[in-house]
């Protein structure tokens, strides 16, 4: 969970819910899921092109005394390959993995929790600068989410939509974040047409970040990002699906380090879930 898209990642439609369906007889679930991605889209902007993604969750379903509050604690691994190294010239760029740790935490029947600690790091300063990531070799944040479900019509929960609002506060970079998303999952028998939509704003005091000296610098924007998958079960425990994506960032060219900004972007991913 970050600020995201990856809370589009739009995330926000992130890895740890695909261990959701995982009957709860057991105490442990775990989910892995490999994509490709025609782009790879993060707070708003293009940091590379094509790209392999992988991701793995495990989720741990805590014995709870009350059915008002069930602490569900997960980590969540996911780690960014590029396949197409040439978007910055004869630049490489470099590998991207994260560790979130977290926990979601049920309120009553339809409002959740979400809070925990991300760490994001790089192999190497100079392709993540090839990234727009500026010369980090990591991040760490802090986030709090809420989610809840919005009843659309009256007495039919089949149009009821997911609501997710997030802070995030990295403190690498000295930057908050604030995130709200829409989604909606339709069933087709058997097959699952999901829509999500996010608005997200982010305020940065250092674009730079913490680790190089003299860059330190500010910059603002807002983004927002919609997607549409369409997923289809293999077995109880497999699926695949595929999906378009597009996002937009209303960013300026006058910061360092932050490329391909005021700019849209339309691409698409597919991907096959394992769930235990």
């Amino acid at each position: 969970m970050k600020k995201i898209m990856t809370a589009v990642a739009v995330a926000a439609f992130g890895v740890s819910a695909f261990a959701q369906e995982v009957a709860q007889e057991n105490d442990f679930a775990i989910s892995a899921k490999f994509d490709f991605e025609s782009r790879y889209i993060s707070e708003g902007k293009r940091h590379v092109n094509e790209n392999t993604q992988t991701s793995i969750s495990f989720k741990y379903f805590a014995p709870s005394t009350s059915s008002d509050f069930v602490f569900t604690p997960y980590a969540d691994f996911f780690w960014m390959s590029p396949t197409d190294n040439k978007r910055k010239g004869d630049h490489t760029v470099s590998d991207e993995g994260s560790l979130t740790l977290g926990s979601e935490v049920a309120v009553g029947e339809t409002l959740s929790l979400d809070l925990g600690y991300k760490f994001t790091g790089w192999n190497d300063r100079a392709g993540a600068a090839s990234m727009n990531w500026a010369p980090l070799n990591r991040r760490n944040e802090i986030f709090f989410g809420i989610k809840n479900s919005i009843s659309v019509v009256d007495g039919n929960p089949e149009w009821d939509l997911e609501a997710s609002a997030y802070v995030r506060y990295d403190w690498n970079r000295d930057q908050i974040s604030y995130e709200l998303g829409l989604s909606k999952a339709f069933d087709l028998n058997g097959a699952t047409l999901a829509f999500g939509a996010v608005y997200g704003y982010i305020d940065c005091n250092d674009v730079g970040g913490d680790q190089v000296k003299g860059l330190k610098g500010g910059n603002d924007y807002g983004y927002v990002a919609f997607t549409a998958d369409l997923s289809c079960p293999i077995n109880e425990g497999t699926d695949i699906g595929i999906g378009a994506r597009y996002a937009y960032n209303n960013d300026g060219d006058d910061q360092a380090y932050n490329w391909d900004n005021n700019s849209s972007n339309l691409w698409w991913g597919a991907w096959i879930n394992f769930r235990y």
